[in-house]
């Protein structure tokens, strides 16, 4: 008798070493971050985008462990990426979006923006010629009497549109510059970010290519890293959110972002352009609009919305 009852306490003993739940320093760490490779002339902040998760893993080694972070070989468009990341089939294990509601159905996201919002300040790119009719543009509605080029599948096009502003789609990046050599539309808006660059590149093709000079477009637009919707994607999105939030809190994050994008911001004049604010139908509550610290802004005072 004493024999048996000591055989079930070893049984009793067993299943609640199994069925207890791991504490997360006993959870098997989920050590690897793949992201798609940009394709050559997209994504040009993208080096940036990758210090920062870097940072955010390096900020959580103590608790979490070592990770590898390393690009996949072949670059894939935006919508490839998406459709590779939700179906968790392919290599990718993390990619970078515009916060969207759609988008929300089938990945998680880090509600930390990583370009502090600067990816929502746009620019535009015109003809030379036609930078006196930009001149007389100081509101929305100004806006709303020219065309702007966008690709058909980015939320921008849905952002302008819902705005009242006419839009032309395109369907690559590349056919948009042609678009706008061939004047099918009068302005190209870009990421702030993204502007030096591809003005460069692009000016040897489009000569008569310029940056507007008075006219700072924004509408909140936060880059998020986004990752499966499964236990390992949630983990890994856990991971990053608080690599990121401890980057907020000791000041690196703010450090990464005036050492990439400070002389960009004094160069580009943001400061004192004509801000035009267009509303973002497509945020959600969860958005961290109301924490500062995680946002830019320019001195500049708004003009309409």
């Amino acid at each position: 008798m004493q024999q048996n009852t000591r055989r079930y306490l070893v049984i009793i003993v067993w299943f609640c070493c199994v069925l207890s739940p791991l504490t997360a320093a006993e959870r098997p760490a989920v050590t690897d971050f793949v992201y798609a490779r940009p394709q050559a002339d997209i994504d040009i902040h993208s080096p940036y985008t990758w210090r920062v998760l870097r940072a955010a893993l390096e900020h959580t080694r103590a608790t979490d462990g070592d990770f590898t972070l390393r690009a996949d070989t072949t670059p894939v468009t935006g919508p490839r990426r998406r459709l590779i990341l939700t179906s968790g089939v392919g290599p990718i294990t993390v990619a970078v979006f515009p916060a969207g509601m759609e988008i929300t159905r089938d990945l998680v996201p880090v509600r930390i923006p990583i370009t502090k919002g600067l990816l929502g300040y746009r620019l535009l790119f015109i003809h030379q010629d036609d930078q006196p009719r930009f001149d007389r543009i100081d509101d929305i509605g100004g806006l709303r009497e020219i065309s702007f080029g966008t690709a058909s599948y980015w939320l921008d096009t849905e952002i302008l549109r819902q705005a009242g502003i006419p839009v032309v789609d395109g369907n690559d990046y590349h056919g948009l510059f042609k678009m706008l050599q061939a004047r099918r539309f009068v302005a190209f808006g870009r990421g702030t970010c993204e502007v030096p660059q591809e003005f460069a590149a692009q000016k040897l093709v489009m000569t008569d290519l310029a940056i507007e000079k008075h006219l700072l477009v924004h509408y909140v637009f936060p880059d998020y890293f986004w990752f499966t919707n499964d236990q390992a994607g949630h983990r890994r999105a856990d991971r990053v959110w608080r690599g990121m939030m401890a980057m907020v809190d000791d000041g690196t994050m703010n450090a990464l972002f005036e050492e990439e994008f400070g002389p960009l911001i004094k160069d580009l004049d943001l400061d004192h352009r004509r801000l035009i604010e267009i509303a973002n139908p497509f945020l959600t509550p969860a958005d961290p609009l109301a924490d500062s610290r995680l946002w830019w802004h320019p001195a500049a005072r708004s003009a309409s919305r």
